[in-house]
């Protein structure tokens, strides 16, 4: 079940998106510019990998990023 976090998190200063919702290791972003106030299915969400893979965002990137993201939210 995806999940809505109280605060989103900025996970790397260089994008304009922001991560908006988890769901166990998987995270979804959003634009720094939506309201948080909105339901996530209005949020116009996409997973982190699918954002990755349409921006051209660095897979060194993406990879710690999704490390970090996981450790402070899961613990590993």
């Amino acid at each position: 079940m995806v999940e809505k976090l109280q605060k989103p998190v900025r996970f790397d200063k260089d994008v304009d998106v922001l991560v908006v919702a988890r769901d166990g290791e998987k995270f979804f972003v959003s634009n720094k510019d939506a309201s948080l106030d909105l339901p996530l299915t209005e949020m116009n969400i996409r997973s982190l990998l699918e954002w990755a893979m349409i921006t051209n965002y660095p897979i060194r990137k993406f990879i710690r990023a999704q490390r970090v993201l996981s450790a402070k939210f899961m613990g590993t």
